[in-house]
C-alpha cells in the first residue's frame, strides 16, 4: 500500500509599515504552517470570521482590527474576540499549529529592504526532522506587493532554504489577500499586532487606546484587559531586529 508521508511547509509572508508611529519602521512577518496543519488553520480563521458575523465580501485586514473599517456592522467586542482567536490559534506554545517570526528595522519600505527582511524570517523556517519521512519542501505565498518581483524573492530565499535542507516548490507566489486566504489573514493580523508591540513594548492606557484608534476614555476596564491578554499572547513571538 502506498502511504503519503510528505509534509510541505507553507510560508505566508506579509509586510507592515508603521512610519506614522516610528520613522522608517518597516517589518516583515512569516507564518510557517506544515501542510498537515493547514486545514486546522483555515478552519480556525474561517470560524473566527463567522463567529464575529464578518461579511465575506468585506475583506478583513490587520489595520481594520480595532476600527470601523471593513465590515462596519461588526462591533469592537466581536473584533477583539476574532483577533484573540486568531492569535491564540497561531502562537500557542503547546500544540502550536504554526510558527510566527517577525523581522524589522528602521530602513523603510524599499524593495531591497523587503527582500532583506524576507530572508531574515525565512532563515528561521525549521529544518526537517527526518528527511526520509519529512520531505524538505517549502511553498511561499506573499501578500501582493509592488516592491519586488517573485523572481527576486526566489533568488534570495533559495540559498537560505538550501542551507536548512529545504527545497523551494516553484517560484514564490504574490497572492492578493482576501477572506479566502487564511494564511495571509493570520500573518497580516500578527504582523500588525507585533509591529505595534515592538514600538510600544510596555504600553500605557493611551498607547493601548492608540491601537484601537480611539480615545482612552472610550475603553472600559474589560476592553483594556482584553488588549493586555492579546498582547501577552503576541509577546511569545520571536522578533528579529535587523538594522
Amino acid at each position: 500500500m502506498w502511504i503519503d508521508r510528505t509534509v510541505v511547509r507553507f510560508i505566508f509572508i506579509d509586510e507592515i509599515e508603521q512610519a506614522e508611529r516610528k520613522a522608517g519602521f518597516f517589518g516583515v512577518a512569516s507564518l510557517v504552517v506544515d501542510s498537515c496543519h493547514y486545514s486546522a488553520l483555515k478552519k480556525g480563521v474561517d470560524g473566527a470570521l463567522d463567529q464575529a458575523g464578518w461579511k465575506r465580501d468585506a475583506e478583513f485586514k490587520g489595520r481594520f482590527i480595532f476600527s470601523k473599517a471593513g465590515d462596519s456592522g461588526v462591533v469592537i467586542e466581536k473584533r477583539i474576540e476574532l483577533v484573540r482567536t486568531i492569535v491564540a490559534t497561531t502562537t500557542a506554545k503547546k500544540n502550536a499549529r504554526a510558527r510566527f517570526y517577525f523581522a524589522h528595522n528602521g530602513k523603510g519600505n524599499s524593495g531591497d529592504n523587503y527582500v532583506y527582511l524576507v530572508g531574515k524570517v525565512v532563515e528561521k523556517c525549521p529544518k526537517p526532522q527526518n528527511q526520509t519521512q519529512d520531505k524538505p519542501l517549502v511553498s511561499i505565498y506573499l501578500d501582493h506587493t509592488t516592491l519586488v518581483k517573485p523572481k527576486k524573492v526566489e533568488e534570495v530565499v533559495e540559498p537560505i532554504l538550501a542551507d536548512r535542507y529545504l527545497k523551494l516548490v516553484e517560484t514564490p507566489v504574490l497572492l492578493p489577500s482576501s477572506n479566502s486566504t487564511a494564511g495571509l489573514i493570520a500573518a497580516d493580523v500578527l504582523a500588525y499586532l507585533k509591529s505595534w508591540d515592538v514600538i510600544f513594548p510596555d504600553p500605557g492606557e493611551a498607547e493601548q487606546a492608540s491601537l484601537f484608534q480611539t480615545e482612552t476614555q472610550k475603553l472600559n476596564a474589560k476592553k483594556l484587559a482584553d488588549i493586555r491578554n492579546i498582547l501577552d499572547l503576541i509577546k511569545q513571538v520571536e522578533v528579529i531586529a535587523a538594522d
